[in-house]
């Protein structure tokens, strides 16, 4: 506060500086202009007697020549009418000279000689240049300083009238962010139980049922505005143990390729109708199991594939025969080097794949009827 008000005081006494130097725009060059003509007064004063005298005070002065001239081209145009032209432009020349020599008569006569003023300006002039050089700045920039300094004090005052509604109002929001983050705590503790009940449920489905999945959420003790983030100031992990008697530990750190996708294929069919993301993607979703777990996970995978886009790598026909559509993977090597291919099948290839995976190695009219009664039960 000492600091503010420092800075303040400062302020103020610089714009008094300024507000009683009177500085405008503008005057520094009216004055340095003002301080030349007086200065040269009196050269100024005689070049314009000068001039007067060649045009008319002394004797064969230019406006008298002229005028003897206009005389003479007088007498010689009433022998000679051709001249009359002549004598118009003559004429025309003594009235620019005599416009002129009125001119410098009355620029000679408001010649100002004023040793006074002149020291006034010089002074103006000193004082312009002490105050420029004490801020650091050309004397011009003066009264664009007392500009700035003039909207610094008002941003001061104004801090000063705004400081304690700016605190209601800081108080206010932290107040309302840490009810709507409460609120969000509290949600967030009832759908961890919701949760945890619905993936008992599909673990059990998934080849799982002795796996235990918890959700964990932590908040800090003290509540404050800072350790909000935008998901609120809960922290979330789940937890994973594979069998009984293991100990539970971050999902992340203890569970299997296989455990993974199987307990991802879970997660989104517990939140199918929350979480919709566009396109899944599932690998190694059938290490470990077969048979009626494998159905089951092809029928969850299916039951995804109704809003979203799912893409499965399986060697089980019990998953893949919930499939839309098949892409066989092959690798081939020529040359020394190894390629991967894939492209799509159609109807009786996708039934001699699928035999091929059911039966291994040899295909039998038996294994493709069986196939092919899977492919049209899947449809059906």
């Amino acid at each position: 506060m000492a600091t503010r008000r420092e800075h303040r005081e400062l302020i103020e006494y610089q714009l008094k500086e300024l507000a009683d130097a009177a500085v405008s725009d503008g005057e520094l060059d009216e004055l340095h202009q003002e301080r030349e003509l007086l200065e040269s007064a009196e050269k100024r004063h005689r070049l314009a007697c000068e001039v007067e005298e060649l045009l008319s005070e002394q004797e064969g002065s230019a406006i008298e020549r002229l005028e003897a001239c206009a005389h003479r081209l007088d007498e010689l145009g009433r022998l000679d009418r051709s001249l009359d032209s002549e004598k118009l432009r003559l004429g025309e020349a003594q009235s620019l000279l005599d416009e002129v020599w009125r001119t410098i008569v009355g620029y000679r006569d408001g010649i100002q000689f004023s040793p006074d003023r002149l020291e006034e300006v010089n002074n103006r002039l000193f004082l312009l240049e002490k105050l420029g050089r004490k801020h650091r700045i050309p004397a011009a920039g003066l009264p664009g300083l007392r500009q700035q300094l003039q909207a610094e004090l008002d941003g001061i005052e104004l801090y000063g009238e705004r400081r304690d509604e700016l605190r209601r109002r800081i108080a206010e929001l932290e107040a309302r962010l840490l009810s709507r983050a409460s609120a969000l705590s509290a949600k967030r503790s009832a759908a961890k139980k919701r949760l945890e009940a619905r993936m008992r449920t599909e673990l059990n489905a998934l080849g799982l049922a002795r796996a235990q999945l918890v959700a964990r959420v932590t908040r800090p003790d003290r509540l404050t505005a800072e350790l909000l983030e935008r998901t609120g100031f809960d922290k979330v992990e789940f937890l994973f143990s594979g069998n009984p008697g293991e100990e539970i530990r971050p999902l992340r750190k203890v569970a299997s390729g296989g455990e993974l996708s199987r307990i991802m294929l879970g997660l989104k069919n517990a939140l199918a109708r929350i979480n919709l993301v566009p396109t899944m993607v599932f690998d190694e979703v059938d290490v470990g199991i077969g048979g009626r777990v494998a159905e089951s996970v092809g029928r969850r995978l299916a039951r995804l594939g109704k809003t979203q886009q799912v893409v499965c790598i399986t060697h089980l026909p019990q998953i893949a025969k919930h499939a839309d559509r098949h892409f066989l993977v092959t690798k081939s090597t020529s040359k020394r080097r190894t390629t991967t291919a894939i492209r799509p099948l159609n109807h009786e290839e996708r039934v001699r794949e699928l035999a091929r995976m059911a039966a291994g190695t040899e295909v039998t009219a038996t294994g493709l009827a069986h196939a092919r009664e899977m492919l049209e039960r899947n449809a059906g």
